[in-house]
């Protein structure tokens, strides 16, 4: 079989084995490190990881998630881990080479391609079925067709397993759709005994959406691959995929410690808090791909900057506002805000709050993103109501990188937020955030405070417009006072947040999956 792409043309190592059905490649060497691992803090020995997502960058993205997997198996690729990934194979994306078919009883015996790309040099198994035809990665909709989807994916996993000669000693799940391969791991273990041997790490990067559907002739455990071993999935007479990955992985854990706190308890445990509490819940914060996100080096900014030209920066915000078509008035702060319009995001607290500062042309507004009609509504009514504001509802990478880069203040103002990226984003770019303390902004931003000299953003507490509004005046008033918000921006701009740390930490949760999956043999 020839090598399909120039990573595993220039270092890769290839063998395989004859099957029944067709050859797949098991091993490809990770890249050399000229760092020893004890220098880098990692284990001496480097499990060999699957990583599961419903969605990764450049190949499929609608949300955050894409972005993490496809930054931490980067990361983990340079620290010298052999990662690999498995997601479904979209109608949009195109594999480099066709390694074969695999058959899974799902519904019927379902045949599956199984293609071959990379994402920066991580080898990527594509899945391809009738289940994955379609313009949307998931289904907004349909529930049912939804559920059906992602468990043949989560099902097709376990396939995938028998045919390939790389054996993984790790597979990290993430989220719901891909939450069943613990279970179903579970389930046919006796009949593939190589199967207890193998470890799961199991992330949840927002307990809110569970994959949960009714339970009825319509839709039974056994449409889904299931026995009735595994009926204790169900949640109030709905099968609950969130669930069984809670249930059956090694190790369950989350994108902050606040937010692994958080979903401990009632407030925030989206029903299943009974079943967290049981469990030790790890906390690891997301980190931000500075390959992508960083103002020094950004391809869609109008001028490059850093900490020691924040003159440039300036230059974003007129190019922005021209662009926009906002008042070019530059003495004026400029507040951003990209997300996807949900109540998870307080767009009702910013729209409580906004008016009162665009009715006394304080500040300008920009905001970008699309979700529920209902904040569509809101913020289409405003703009009609002032000059000094400009929403855009849309998915939009260029203008996002532009808004971070172009913008003084960045709300964040979320209900929960179990990690957020926007803000990790905005420190780098000199864009002070305004956050509320919650989940993973809690961990990662500090109120900022003139009298010690620390913070790098505003942070409020309670849910509410009045609590927004006294965080936006602070904000506004200290960027009053020039030389105090040069002093913010820098300190904002030294902080952190590389994935490096990030996967290091995952690592550790590797080791602690082996080390209890060897107890248990």
């Amino acid at each position: 079989m020839k090598n399909i792409d120039r990573e595993m043309e220039r270092g890769g190592e290839w063998h395989h084995l004859p099957f029944s059905r067709f050859f797949l490649p098991y091993h490809f060497s990770p890249p050399p490190t000229e760092l020893s691992m004890e220098r880098i803090g990692v284990p001496d020995k480097m499990p060999r990881v699957l990583l599961l997502s419903p969605e990764v960058y450049p190949l499929a993205k609608v949300g955050g998630l894409a972005d993490v997997a496809y930054a931490l198996p980067k990361a983990l690729r340079k620290l010298g881990c052999d990662i690999r990934i498995a997601m479904p194979k979209y109608e949009w994306i195109k594999g480099k080479e066709k390694l074969g078919d695999i058959y899974v009883p799902f519904r019927g015996h379902e045949k599956t391609s199984v293609e071959l790309t990379s994402v920066d040099g991580v080898p990527v198994y594509l899945l391809g079925s009738k289940f994955f035809l379609g313009e949307t990665i998931y289904e907004v909709v349909d529930k049912k067709k939804e559920v059906i989807k992602f468990s043949f994916y989560s099902r097709s996993v376990i396939e995938l397993l028998k045919n390939l000669d790389f054996k993984p000693e790790v597979i990290h799940c993430n989220d719901w759709h891909n939450a069943l391969v613990p279970v179903y791991l579970s389930l046919f273990k006796d009949e593939n005994p190589e199967f207890m041997k193998i470890a799961t790490v199991f992330t949840i990067h927002n307990l809110l959406h569970q994959g949960t559907r009714s339970v009825d002739r319509s839709l039974t455990l056994e449409d889904l691959g299931l026995s009735e071993e595994a009926s204790h999935i169900l949640e109030g007479g709905q099968v609950n995929p969130m669930k069984g990955g809670i249930l059956y992985s090694d190790i369950v854990n989350t994108v902050s410690e606040t937010y692994a706190k958080e979903i401990r308890t009632k407030e925030y445990g989206c029903g299943l808090d009974p079943y967290l509490r049981k469990r030790k819940i790890y906390g690891i914060v997301n980190g931000i791909d500075y390959d992508v996100w960083d103002p020094s080096k950004d391809r869609f900014i109008y001028e490059k900057y850093s900490a020691d030209h924040l003159g440039r920066k300036l230059e974003n915000k007129r190019s922005l506002l021209k662009e926009v078509d906002l008042p070019a008035d530059l003495a004026k702060p400029l507040l951003g805000m990209v997300c996807r319009l949900a109540t998870q995001k307080g767009l009702d607290l910013v729209g409580d709050a906004l008016p009162k500062f665009l009715s006394k042309k304080k500040l300008t507004f920009i905001l970008l993103g699309m979700g529920k009609p209902e904040y569509h509504k809101i913020f289409e009514e405003i703009s009609k109501r002032f000059r000094n504001i400009k929403a855009f509802f849309r998915f939009d990478e260029k203008l996002a990188h532009r808004i971070y880069a172009g913008s003084d203040i960045f709300l964040v103002p979320s209900r929960f937020e179990p990690c957020g990226l926007s803000q990790l984003i905005c420190l780098k770019y000199g864009t002070i955030p305004i956050v509320r303390k919650t989940g993973g902004l809690a961990d990662t931003i500090i109120d900022f405070d003139e009298s010690e000299e620390r913070g790098n953003g505003f942070v409020f507490s309670k849910p509410t417009s009045a609590a927004l509004e006294y965080a936006l005046r602070r904000a506004l008033a200290t960027f009053e006072t020039k030389e105090l918000w040069v002093k913010l921006m820098k300190r904002a701009m030294s902080a952190d947040y590389s994935w490096e740390s990030s996967a290091r930490k995952y690592l550790e949760l590797y080791r602690k999956a082996l080390e209890k999956v060897a107890k248990a043999s």
